[in-house]
């Protein structure tokens, strides 16, 4: 976001948030936006990504209903004590208090990437968004943005002294600025460029927004000289900051709708894309299951003149059965005695007018559903809110199968994965796998150095893991028999009335080299003949 532009709409975030209170903060890639309390308060609305960074004050909640992730959570319920801009830097900074302690919110604007920082005494709390590019000295030059004192003109004084050009002296400013307030002589008009400054800071001079590459980047620039500038665009014009920052904000918004509706109906356009290949697929093998009429008349003729064929023939031309005035050339392997060819091909033949049925049934459900995604995709175009077309495209994706897209808590934390466990008494208790993966998880992720390990002894079957609470040595004699019969009953040995269940220490298992998941070997074991049977009053084999 412009720098020059940012201190402009800095008195209305001063003005209109101070001493409101947050009433949660929102996130839909690319909008942020921030919700406050107080009844037809303005919303703080910024696009992180593109087409921002910007930002602006909004009316209404633009991503209102959308099901949007609720983020950095510490500034819920907080109240903003000040807004403010740090010097030579293109960040906004709010000051909150929040349960009787002070925290910060910073909202980053340069580069191609924005990011929101929540932080308490300098430590990062959350953030939501990412930088972009680093920082560069264009993005970091405070240009403009000199104190509306002297020291502007005594800066530019010194540097036209000095012979530094003020695009030289001043990297933040604009190109395009400089060359609206160059003299027929080629140097800049400064006094006219300081008083533009000055008088739009002040809120007594007009002006126009222009823009040449990105539209978030857009700067003002007196409506006067805006006028004929080839490749760019022009708004305005503006009598106040946040009346401009509200009007490129609207504009930016059908950009930022296209982005979360584009991401939101990827799951819809990935299925599309894999349908119509299907599709293509399908056709191709319509096309070579429609041929088996002529490859069983091929193969009936190949059986009519068998005894004219020699054993090593490559290829023979023999009459048509059907047409005895037309001849048919068949291509045949050497290597493979004719009587095998000739059932292979009768196989084959019959194999291919049974699929051709199969093949157009599939076809048709299969167009049948790209009809449908295709269908889903152009009425999302008509829909007249951002809530309503995103409401259309979670139907469409949960038909398909797919989770629709649920908001959020940005920053909690994932739920612990359970696995199969059984506590064999208040000290020891033992986990097993469900799975390859679970068995990987539990025994090199889960399992501590010392904690024994147990399987069934040269047949399939899982992992357990015997564990305590806080004791260390070996395990009593009847706790290590109830996990042998735990590791029995999980194997394919489980309707054995004995089976062998080697156990180690888990230091003592690893896993070779490119090993698929859930295959170990281990070393040191010992055997112990266990009673299939779990640690409970009914034995779920028998259930």
């Amino acid at each position: 976001m412009n720098h020059f532009l940012l201190h402009l709409l800095l008195p209305a975030l001063q003005k209109d948030l101070i001493e409101k209170r947050i009433a949660g903060i929102a996130w839909l890639e690319p909008i942020f936006t921030i919700m406050f309390t107080t009844p037809r308060q303005k919303h703080f609305v910024a696009f992180l990504t593109h087409p921002g960074p910007f930002c602006f004050l909004a009316e209404e909640n633009p991503i209102a209903d959308c099901n949007a992730d609720i983020v950095l959570e510490a500034a819920t319920g907080a109240r903003v004590t000040g807004v403010s801009i740090p010097a030579a830097d293109r960040t906004l900074l709010f000051a909150l208090s929040a349960r009787r302690s002070k925290i910060a919110l910073s909202l980053s604007l340069y580069g191609t990437s924005g990011r929101a920082v929540i932080s308490r005494d300098d430590r990062v709390i959350s953030t939501v968004g990412s930088m972009g590019s680093p920082l560069t000295s264009q993005d970091a030059a405070p240009g403009m943005l000199l104190p509306l004192a002297t020291s502007g003109a005594h800066e530019l004084a010194a540097a036209l002294e000095s012979g530094q050009s003020p695009r030289e002296r001043f990297p933040g400013l604009e190109p395009e600025l400089i060359d609206a307030f160059a003299l027929p002589s080629g140097d800049c008009d400064v006094p006219n460029l300081l008083r533009f400054r000055d008088g739009v800071l002040q809120g007594k001079q007009p002006f126009s927004l222009a823009a040449r590459r990105s539209m978030a980047s857009a700067f003002p620039i007196p409506p006067s000289r805006a006028v004929g500038r080839e490749g760019m665009t022009v708004m305005g014009p503006f009598e106040i900051g946040e009346e401009a920052c509200r009007h490129l904000g609207e504009r930016l918004l059908p950009a930022a709708f296209n982005i979360i509706v584009s991401r939101r109906t990827k799951p819809i356009r990935k299925r599309l894309a894999s349908r119509k290949a299907l599709c293509s697929k399908l056709q191709n093998e319509l096309e070579i299951a429609k041929n088996h009429s002529k490859l069983r008349r091929e193969t009936e003729a190949l059986a009519a003149y068998q005894s004219r064929i020699s054993p090593r023939a490559s290829h023979v031309e023999l009459p048509n059965p059907y047409e005895p005035t037309a001849s048919l050339s068949i291509a045949l392997n050497p290597s493979i005695p004719l009587q095998d060819q000739i059932r292979k091909r009768f196989k084959k033949a019959a194999k291919l007018e049974r699929s051709v049925k199969r093949i157009r049934r599939r076809l048709r459900e299969i167009e049948g559903e790209i009809q449908t995604l295709q269908t889903a995709l152009e009425a999302d175009k008509a829909s007249h809110s951002l809530s309503e077309t995103l409401g259309n495209i979670d139907r469409v994706v949960s038909d398909l199968g797919f989770a629709p897209h649920r908001g959020r808590t940005i920053g909690r934390k994932k739920k612990e994965k359970q696995y199969r466990r059984f506590d064999l008494d208040p000290v020891w208790f033992v986990l097993v796998g469900r799975n390859n993966q679970e068995n990987d998880e539990i025994t090199f992720r889960i399992a501590g150095p010392n904690d024994l390990w147990l399987h069934a002894q040269n047949v399939p079957g899982s992992h357990v893991v015997l564990k305590s609470r806080g004791t260390e040595g070996n395990p009593p004699a009847r706790v290590l028999e109830a996990a042998a019969g735990i590791a029995a009953f999980y194997s394919r040995s489980r309707y054995s009335s004995l089976v062998p269940v080697v156990y180690t220490r888990r230091k003592y298992v690893r896993k070779p080299k490119k090993a698929s998941p859930g295959k170990v070997i281990c070393e040191r074991e010992k055997t112990i003949f266990a009673e299939p049977i779990l640690p409970t009053e009914e034995n779920p084999r028998d259930s």
